[in-house]
Order: structure tokens, then C-alpha cells, then sequence
């Protein structure tokens, strides 16, 4: 069994590549997975930087998915929210603190 961030780039990838298909539904199944999936990672490690990358790229793909305007805005400014977050543990990984 994959480790769960590892499950989550999986389900991002399936997304991605579902993204020029004819199937949104297909489409959408992975996003939901990939989202569970980095969900199951930042529960076990919740500053595990992979995770919310991953969980960001999906929520954008599912805001792009999305018709609801609002529904759009809010999952843009919480991928946004773990993008940052996630920059900002990578850079204090790689400064050692």
C-alpha cells in the first residue's frame, strides 16, 4: 500500500490526465480521492509539505471544475492557504530550522 502522500500525487496525476477527457466524472472521482488521500497524509503529519501541495493542485482542479462562483473563490483561497503554507516549510527545511 502507497503511503498516503504518495497516493495523493497518484490521484492528482489520474485528475491531470482525466482533465482532457471527454469523462469529467472520471475526472472528479480523482480529485475527491487525491483530496482524501492528502487529507489521511496531513492528518498523520500535518506539516508534511507534499501533502498540502497536492491537496492544493487538486482543490484548483476542482475549483476549475466547479460553475459556482463562490464555490470557485473559496477553494482557490484555500489552495492558495496550503500553497503558502506548504512554501513556507520548505523553506525552513532547507534553512535547517
Amino acid at each position: 500500500m502507497t503511503a498516503p502522500p504518495d497516493a495523493a500525487s497518484y490521484w492528482w496525476e489520474l485528475a491531470f490526465r482525466d482533465a482532457g477527457a471527454v469523462d469529467a466524472a472520471a475526472m472528479r472521482r480523482s480529485i475527491a480521492r487525491g483530496i482524501e488521500a492528502a487529507d489521511r497524509a496531513l492528518v498523520h503529519s500535518p506539516d508534511d509539505a507534499q501533502a498540502m501541495l497536492y491537496k492544493s493542485l487538486l482543490l484548483r482542479m476542482q475549483a476549475n471544475a466547479e460553475s459556482d462562483p463562490a464555490t470557485q473563490t473559496s477553494l482557490m483561497r484555500e489552495a492558495d492557504r496550503l500553497h503558502t503554507r506548504a512554501a513556507l516549510l520548505n523553506k525552513k527545511k532547507t534553512a535547517g530550522l
